[in-house]
């Protein structure tokens, strides 16, 4: 009767054994899951970052260009009356 009892506890043992490598691998599953989620999203973000730094670039740019144009010159000294006058 003992002996059955030790086997009995033997086999829940196992299982349980079973069940938990079966949690582990899920949940590593998981955290690899993640890790590719995660290393998708800094890759966008990065994307994204790139891209924006790109459009300041160009805007800065033509900023500059509008401010070195000629109609911008020539219009300078209406600009300059505006503010005196508080248009």
């Amino acid at each position: 009767e003992e002996i059955q009892n030790l086997t009995s506890q033997n086999a829940n043992l196992n299982e349980e054994k079973e069940q938990q490598t079966t949690q582990l691998q899920n949940k590593a599953e998981q955290i690899a899951n993640l890790q590719t989620q995660q290393t998708q999203l800094q890759t966008e973000h990065e994307t994204r970052v790139q891209e924006l730094n790109t459009q300041m670039d160009l805007i800065v740019e033509d900023l500059a260009s509008i401010k070195e144009c000629k109609c911008w010159i020539y219009t300078k000294p209406i600009r300059d009356l505006k503010k005196i006058f508080g248009e």
